[in-house]
């Protein structure tokens, strides 16, 4: 009988669960909800760039790089935060529209 009842409540959850997981909320968010959510991800991630660059140099020290090529070192000292901040600030860009669409109302 337990087994029954387990299986009933599964299938309950299986039916009710599918309306939810059709639907998809891919319509570009108004400019009010990215607005919000630009709001939401500013307040979260605050000197952003900082801690990615620190982030950055914590693992090229940990790496040792500069103690295996100075050369090599000393151009990712230079290049690697220009190159790689950019690409940050776009997905964090994706990340504020996903939450406008999934997350504002």
């Amino acid at each position: 009988m337990k087994k029954f009842f387990a299986g009933a409540a599964v299938a309950l959850c299986v039916v009710m669960a599918s309306p939810v997981l059709a639907q998809s909320n891919d319509a570009p968010p108004s400019s009010e909800n990215l607005a919000l959510a630009r709001r939401v991800v500013a307040i979260t991630t605050p000197d952003y760039d900082k801690m990615i660059l620190a982030q950055m140099q914590a693992g090229l020290a940990e790496a040792r790089l500069h103690e295996a090529d100075p050369e090599i070192g000393k151009w990712m000292d230079k290049n690697a935060g220009p190159i790689l901040l950019p690409h940050m600030r776009t997905l964090l860009d994706q990340i504020t529209t996903v939450y406008a669409q999934r997350f504002t109302s």
